[in-house]
């Protein structure tokens, strides 16, 4: 006996096979029995029929677009955008529909590797931020330095300058023949007051043309006007440098290298211009007499 024959031979089998082929609604229904035989196989009817009861009797069929074909092809062979224009024709609950899916699915990965790139730069940003603050204090400290080395290089140009001055007016003075010219208060000035404690000298060198004037006490300048210095020879009376002075503590010192030849006498006048051709005051201090060291 072949497998169809011997499982067509099943109860189950013959009671569907009978639900099934019947044309009749009232035929799957049967009266029950009262026989012990025919319990199992009413109850297995009752039972498919309710399961056959919840099938649909018809599937409505679905007729797919004429060029679905070659549209998925274009679709699998990736010469065509993947959207599902075309295919929506089959509705959403179509089997093409959930066949071809419209989006690509999303991609996980990136969350971690995107979290991971942002740690990164918070550390490296960070470390930047320490480097920048360490950095702008070694600045702050060198530009400190800097300025303390400025200061300090300074004062010592000023020192030099003032040791190489001091030592030119040393040898100015012990030069041996350099002559020695006191400036003193003249009458004029002992009455009005203006340098009646003023004292000064003018030291000349013998050989060159440098000289050395040094003031103290003169009174201070009117507004308007400045002290004004000399030479008197023979013939004329050359004027030599203009200064100010703001308190009579304060000395005068003032170095030339140049002066004219045969020299009389040296005096100091009060001017108003800034740059006088000729005296227009009585002197405040002069001096005519010439003495040589050595």
């Amino acid at each position: 006996m072949s497998e169809k024959d011997t499982r067509l031979e099943s109860p189950e089998d013959k009671l569907i096979l009978e639900l099934l082929d019947s044309a009749r609604p009232d035929a799957l229904v049967r009266e029950p029995s009262d026989s012990a035989e025919d319990l199992p196989v009413d109850k297995l009817r009752r039972d498919y029929l309710e399961v056959l009861g919840t099938l649909p009797s018809t599937q409505p069929s679905v007729v797919p677009p004429a060029d679905l074909k070659h549209r998925v092809m274009k679709i699998a062979t990736g010469s065509e955008d993947t959207s599902a224009a075309g295919l929506d024709a089959f509705g959403p609950s179509s089997s093409f529909g959930r066949a071809l899916p419209t989006e690509p699915a999303p991609h996980r990965w990136w969350l971690p590797l995107a979290a991971s790139i942002a740690f990164g730069v918070m550390i490296v940003t960070g470390w930047l931020v320490i480097r920048v603050q360490e950095q702008q204090g070694q600045i702050v400290e060198l530009s400190a330095a800097l300025e303390e080395a400025r200061v300090k290089t300074a004062t010592l140009l000023q020192s030099q300058g003032d040791a190489l001055e001091l030592r030119s007016r040393l040898s100015l003075v012990t030069s041996p023949g350099s002559e020695f010219c006191a400036l003193r208060p003249t009458e004029s000035a002992l009455a009005s007051g203006q340098g009646a404690k003023a004292r000064g000298t003018v030291v000349m060198h013998p050989a060159d043309e440098d000289w050395f004037l040094r003031v103290e006490g003169l009174a201070p300048c009117p507004e308007g006007r400045k002290y004004a210095l000399w030479f008197v020879t023979g013939e004329r009376v050359v004027a030599g440098p203009v200064f100010d002075v703001k308190t009579p503590q304060e000395p005068v010192e003032i170095a030339g290298g140049e002066r004219p030849d045969g020299i009389t006498a040296i005096m100091i006048t009060l001017e108003s211009d800034s740059a006088p051709t000729a005296p227009s005051t009585e002197p405040v201090l002069y001096g005519d007499e010439r003495m040589q060291v050595l």
